[in-house]
């Protein structure tokens, strides 16, 4: 009787692990950047419609039209993203991208803990990119800072961490980064 249940049990288990998922393969799309500018002016004007961490924003196609003045201005200085994050048991990591002078800001509550610890890891370890300023509840800011730092609060609240180039040290950076933050009590 166990015999037969055991090799039941690997019948089900061999057929089972030759099973493979389909992964959905999408074709590329012409990537418009001033349409994505101006999309991502609308959505810092309207806060009705910002997008969150886990939201994306429609990306049409090129279009063929004349380029305006005001649509290429747009592209000069892109807009910081604020990125919402959630601690939960001490911890929390965003794996992001950003554009080129593109800050990125990072926004938790500190809850009760007495440090953070804060990592920036881009995919280029030569890039430029490191932890620009730290925002407390208060508004009082300190910075810049390198691409790990450990840093005491002082207040409870929402702190802003904001990721970005340093302006005096090589070329602007675009590309992914992972983002870590790790509390101490």
């Amino acid at each position: 009787m166990r015999f037969a249940l055991l090799i039941l049990l690997c019948a089900i288990l061999g057929i089972s692990c030759n099973k493979t998922k389909e992964i959905p393969v999408t074709e590329p799309v012409e990537f418009d950047q001033i349409e994505y500018a101006r999309q991502l002016k609308e959505s810092s004007e309207n806060p009705k419609n910002k997008a969150s961490s886990g939201q994306s924003l429609p990306i049409s196609p090129k279009k063929d039209s004349s380029v305006h003045e005001k649509e290429i201005s747009l592209l000069t200085e892109p807009p910081s993203d604020t990125i919402q994050l959630k601690i939960n048991w001490g911890r929390a990591k965003s794996d992001t991208s950003k554009l080129a002078r593109q800050k990125m800001v990072f926004e938790f509550d500190s809850d009760t803990a007495s440090n953070m610890r804060l990592k920036v890891s881009p995919e280029d370890s030569l890039s430029n990119l490191r932890i620009s300023q730290i925002i407390d509840p208060l508004g009082n800011s300190e910075g810049p800072f390198g691409r790990e730092t450990t840093y005491p609060i002082s207040e409870r609240g929402i702190y802003s961490i904001v990721v970005s180039e340093s302006l005096m040290n090589g070329e602007p950076y675009s590309g992914k980064f992972l983002f870590e933050v790790q509390l101490g009590w």
